[in-house]
């Protein structure tokens, strides 16, 4: 009797964190999503913006390092989420794949690279108008 009464609680434990889970990862996805449709827009507006009022082989250059810049900012969104959201044992399994180590590599050093292209274009920019 006693035996039986700790399993059903088990399970609905184990139940209730699975949805728990699924929620957090469902919630995830969609903040996600709801962030490359934000990104996408406004990277149609800069594509609009430099094709009709700056013409130039350095704009193409920018609007590459813009949506680099702009999916890491996507990448450092999710990863916070995940570390406020997942618990511990989630965390550890996901920051410690080799997928997260480079997703870390590729997506980091845009902050930088887009600091500088955008300070050089926007001098440009003065001097040639």
């Amino acid at each position: 009797m006693i035996r039986s009464r700790v399993l059903s609680i088990y399970t609905i434990t184990i139940t209730t964190t699975t949805i728990l889970y699924l929620y957090y990862i469902i919630l995830l996805l969609l903040l996600l999503l709801l962030s490359f449709f934000l990104t996408f827009y406004i990277l149609l507006l800069l594509l609009l913006f430099t094709l009709f009022f700056y013409h130039s082989n350095k704009s193409i250059i920018i609007i590459i390092i813009f949506i680099k810049f702009v999916l890491s900012l996507v990448f450092w969104y999710a990863l916070l989420l995940l570390l406020f959201f997942f618990p511990h044992k989630q965390q550890h399994y996901i920051t410690h794949s080799p997928y997260f180590y480079i997703l870390y590599f590729t997506l980091k050093p845009s902050l930088s690279i887009l600091f500088f292209i955008t300070i050089t274009a926007s001098h440009e920019f003065v001097i040639c108008y």
